[in-house]
């Protein structure tokens, strides 16, 4: 047996060193030092063919002037940041929980933040977590 699952985690960021600013440079997202050796990497446009035809529906879906309050655009100018883990994209990210006679198995497909600018707001998403339920036998030997 198996489901399927969101997970959506809301948080406050801000810059460190930055408390003695006005608040636009507290969260202003020019103002991130980004690295290569983060495990986060900086997505505007998916890879993935099927996550473009969904981002394709979705963008003809709403209006145009909100895409920039939507959508990272890549742009200098833009009000979001958006991040992907890269260890999800190998498909091998999974947890295992034994609870005695249950255990259960969570294969995580992508872990997601966008960052939003003047804001000091943000969202973590775990997203399209497959959860695996397997019964116990008391001769299985696990």
């Amino acid at each position: 047996m198996y489901s399927f699952h969101n997970f959506m985690l809301p948080f406050q960021w801000s810059i460190h060193g930055y408390d003695d600013r006005a608040f636009s440079e507290q969260v202003g997202l020019r103002n991130i030092h980004r690295t290569d050796m983060s495990s986060w990497e900086h997505v505007t446009c998916p890879e993935d063919s099927a996550e473009k035809n969904d981002l394709y529906d979705e963008r003809n879906y709403f209006f145009d002037f909100v895409h920039n309050a939507l959508y990272d655009t890549g742009r200098e100018d833009t009000l979001l940041w958006h991040f992907e883990r890269k260890e999800t994209r190998s498909g091998c990210v999974s947890y295992v929980i034994d609870c005695g006679s249950v255990v259960y198995e969570l294969k995580v497909k992508a872990i997601n933040c966008s960052l939003t600018y003047l804001s000091g707001s943000s969202f973590l998403v775990a997203s399209r977590m497959e959860t695996y339920t397997s019964e116990r036998s008391s001769s299985s030997g696990l």
